[in-house]
């Protein structure tokens, strides 16, 4: 079993463009469960903490307007409360 990271390998971690474009790629998977679709570049060019954060504001607003906030947080595993 792998022990976890510290917090400065975590740090030097995220920075590295291969980490942020498997991130990337997560979120569109997680996010087209509810039909919120990101650009096809989403998932093949790395981008900014700030443009990430950007573009998940928007699907989250997509999700609410569209009552499938409940559908999202079971495909990500996260409890309703």
């Amino acid at each position: 079993m792998k022990s976890m990271l510290t917090l400065s390998e975590l740090s030097m971690l995220i920075c590295e463009d291969e980490f942020v474009l498997k991130t990337q790629r997560q979120i569109a998977k997680d996010f087209q469960s509810s039909g919120v679709r990101f650009p096809s570049s989403f998932e093949t060019s790395p981008i900014s903490k700030e443009a990430i954060l950007e573009m998940l504001s928007n699907g989250l607003q997509e999700v609410i307007n569209s009552n499938c906030l409940s559908q999202l947080l079971y495909q990500i595993d996260i409890p309703e409360e």
